[in-house]
């Protein structure tokens, strides 16, 4: 949207699903195109081609074979499925899935990088690993960062009078090392009998979850949301004393960015992209150190003064990642790749 939003002499073309929901930008110089498929499926490439485009753009990783474009932008979100296969699938058939999931990504993802002509990669972490792993030139990777979209995630405009709770966002794959967080908030909840923490998100892995806060006998003061609506996400964010991001590996990390954007202090892991994105911001901390968690936490919940330190911090970090910088950025790297 912040894309199509600048004044350009460009005209897009937005290649969606069927029910993939409502137009993505309504503008005279936009076009969306529905075409089922990935690209995995061996037709999406010719439907693309028949499209005669200057410039594709693939926004996630992957080219579809048989791709005849004049110019293709490939954005690279992380290399997770390269280097860390283990992290990506859990349950009992993550053996088999991961082992297929890291098969198609030793195909799939170097012949993208070699058949893009500029790739973008979603923090200088990811692009330093993409150069490492892929040995490519220097100036085919440009950084360019996500945004976060300031309407939708503000403080709150009032105080928020509820019982304290930490919170923890987004998928639950084994990478996202939520294990820590659950045992880091165990120890917490020893001595402050109040607290509580709610886990939201898709629940890729909910069942060892529930079963591990179980077994630390917290289970009644652990909350499972599953897929919150974004007003109560918001009203999530604006209420925790802070958001849990213990990954292990990150891409990019912008729940931490919404997070802050909506006032909410972050506590992370030293996780190199996490770092990168929060900066002096959020308070970090080696990703399997639980009492380095439960510490920050004990911090937050007994500091006013710090968790007002870190709110503030975390809006002025977070007020530097727009959308419309991310889309400027982007553009500049079409018009580079065009000439």
């Amino acid at each position: 949207d912040a894309l199509t939003a600048l004044e350009t002499s460009h005209a897009f073309v937005i290649i969606r699903r069927p029910d993939s929901g409502p137009p993505v930008a309504m503008r005279p110089h936009v076009e969306e195109v529905v075409i089922d498929g990935d690209p995995s499926t061996p037709s999406f490439g010719r439907a693309i081609s028949q499209l005669r485009l200057d410039l594709f753009h693939s926004l996630h990783h992957f080219l579809p074979f048989g791709l005849r474009v004049p110019r293709v932008v490939l954005t690279l979100h992380d290399l997770i499925w390269l280097e860390h296969p283990s992290l990506i699938r859990s349950g009992g058939v993550a053996p088999v899935t991961r082992a297929v999931s890291h098969l198609y990504a030793r195909v799939a993802m170097p012949y993208a990088v070699r058949h893009a002509d500029h790739v973008i990669a979603i923090s200088a972490y990811t692009r330093a690993r993409a150069l490492s792993y892929f040995g490519v030139s220097p100036d085919k990777i440009s950084v360019v960062h996500h945004g976060v979209e300031h309407a939708r995630f503000r403080p709150a405009d009032h105080t928020v009078d509820a019982s304290p709770y930490f919170l923890c966002l987004g998928n639950s794959r084994p990478y996202k090392n939520l294990p820590v967080a659950i045992r880091a908030f165990a120890a917490v909840a020893k001595t402050r009998p109040a607290v509580r923490l709610v886990v939201a998100g898709r629940g890729d892995t909910t069942v060892e979850l529930r079963a591990l806060a179980t077994q630390l006998g917290i289970d009644g003061r652990v909350t499972f949301e599953a897929l919150p609506s974004h007003d109560r996400l918001l009203t999530l964010l604006q209420g925790a004393v802070a958001l849990l991001f213990p990954s292990l590996i990150e891409g990019f990390g912008l729940p931490v960015l919404e997070a802050m954007a909506a006032g909410c202090p972050v506590v992370i892991s030293t996780c190199p992209t996490l770092t990168e994105v929060a900066g002096p911001a959020a308070i970090a901390c080696p990703a399997t150190d639980e009492s380095a968690f439960a510490s920050a936490m004990l911090r937050l919940l007994d500091d006013p003064g710090l968790r007002t330190a870190s709110r503030q911090r975390g809006l002025e970090q977070a007020a530097s990642f727009t959308w419309d910088l991310s889309a400027r950025r982007t553009l500049a790297v079409y018009e580079d790749v065009l000439m």
